[in-house]
């Protein structure tokens, strides 16, 4: 099979030169493989020299067959085309008489222009990329200096950024996180002369580090800047695997419906997964933080309450140095048997205080047998500054009975108000009640009545 070109003149006689770019991969799906060619495969690039009537192997440019292959990452191909006149066509040209080997290959850059009076620079790679930086190095073909130009992926070479380098490696900077780039090099021969383009190469930007207040409602499943991960929660260290398998998907909070809340297998075989926040930069230390959210434990059929077993753990961890050690004396709060969370729902705080720097927080459930599928979910995750007037925890009901039931409630405070109504009502639309009696009984509701009701500290004046 063939892919032919235009008519192309290159006069009475010239100094051109035919460049273009060439890879081999495997044709399996999920990403580029390095591929072979069979005893049987061919891959030329050929001219014909009476404008396409005639195509012949004695006009073969170039070809690759068996252990001659191009490579998976690209090569850049430079023929000269200066013994050839008159008007032409170029023919990329595939041949297979078996199919033992199933390969793909590609063509791009394609480009007929004087010759260059130097080469292009080689060996192109990427490394310390950062969300807003990236380290390009490159060999140069030999000259003193080269022009790298980059842009998003796929951008037309002549249209991007452009550095002039002196040394290898060079920063290029001000880039947008979580963008994927492309960057081409060209050796400068000399004043107003440039080497052809390099062959391309591609990277992307990670994820910025968030700073305080940073919330995660967990509407969609898995959150940009959240990763998934394997791995045992160990005393000297954990050796984590990033996947995108683990047992936490996408849930209704409390098992009520089906999405706005991480979900987790907490009971079950072999399983120690986690889900890991992005960086989250707690400064210098002279504002204290904390990281707050709900979380609930319910049987895996439906929103009812559930019982770990003693191989049971859901748990907080934080990673002082970014995700690169979690250890178990960082667990800030972990739920094991005895002390599970409710199924409909319990707020957690815990004080970061004490952390400063880049740090990661990573949700951990770890089960090695599995007897009482259990589901665990977090949702609404914030890191701010401690407020002057703290959330109440450890909320409870006791003495409930047809129309009245009392709340309690662990708070530095001394005042609250509790806010109650049916199930699903609005807070600030409810019955309220002040109070600084903690437990408090709320009374003369309806009997067979399901509701809901919030509590939250009064610490002054205007100050809730």
């Amino acid at each position: 099979e063939w892919l032919i070109s235009p008519t192309i003149d290159l006069g009475a006689s010239n100094t051109y030169d035919l460049t273009f770019d060439i890879a081999l991969t495997g044709f399996a799906g999920g990403g580029a493989t390095t591929a072979s060619l069979g005893s049987n495969d061919t891959i030329a690039v050929v001219i014909s020299t009476d404008n396409g009537v005639t195509w012949k192997q004695s006009d073969i440019l170039d070809i690759w067959e068996d252990g001659t292959e191009p490579s998976l990452t690209g090569e850049a191909i430079t023929i000269d085309l200066s013994s050839y006149s008159g008007l032409v066509k170029f023919g990329f040209y595939v041949a297979k008489s078996a199919s033992s080997n199933n390969n793909q290959v590609f063509i791009d850059n394609f480009r007929i222009a004087n010759a260059s009076t130097c080469s292009a620079p080689t060996a192109l790679s990427a490394t310390n990329v950062s969300h807003d930086t990236a380290s390009i190095s490159l060999t140069t073909g030999g000259a003193a200096n080269a022009i790298i130009e980059y842009g998003p992926f796929g951008f037309e070479p002549g249209t991007g950024f452009t550095v002039v380098a002196a040394t290898s490696p060079v920063t290029i900077a001000a880039l947008n996180n979580l963008t994927e780039y492309q960057v081409y090099v060209r050796d400068i021969c000399s004043a107003g002369d440039t080497s052809y383009y390099s062959i391309p190469i591609n990277f992307t930007t990670t994820c910025p580090p968030y700073y305080p207040t940073y919330t995660q409602d967990f509407a969609s499943f898995i959150p940009d800047c959240w990763n998934e991960a394997t791995g045992r929660l160990g005393v000297a260290g954990t050796n984590l695997t990033y996947t995108t398998a683990s047992s936490w998907f996408s849930g209704g909070f409390g098992n009520i419906g089906s999405t706005g809340a991480a979900r987790a297998r907490v009971d079950g075989t072999s399983i120690d997964d986690w889900i890991i926040s992005p960086t989250i930069d707690l400064g210098s230390g002279s504002t204290n933080y904390q990281v707050e959210f709900k979380v609930a434990l319910t049987i895996t059929a439906n929103s009812s309450s559930a019982v770990m077993d003693a191989d049971d753990t859901l748990a907080i961890v934080i990673s002082t140095d970014n995700g690169a050690t979690w250890i178990q004396s960082n667990i800030l709060k972990a739920w094991r048997m005895g002390d599970q969370p409710s199924n409909t729902g319990d707020y957690y705080a815990a004080d970061l205080s004490a952390f400063s720097g880049q740090v990661k927080l990573g949700f951990y459930s770890a089960s090695a047998t599995g007897s009482n599928n259990s589901y665990g979910f977090i949702d609404d995750f914030r890191v701010l500054p401690i407020p002057s007037c703290v959330t109440p925890i450890d909320i409870q009901v006791t003495n409930l009975v047809a129309n009245s039931f009392d709340v309690g409630w662990t708070s530095t405070a001394t005042n609250a108000q509790i806010e109650y109504g049916p199930t699903g009502f609005s807070p600030g639309s409810g019955t309220l009640i002040s109070t600084n009696s903690n437990p408090h009984t709320i009374s003369g509701l309806i009997d067979q009545t399901t509701y809901d009701f919030y509590v939250r500290t009064i610490c002054s004046v205007g100050d809730t």
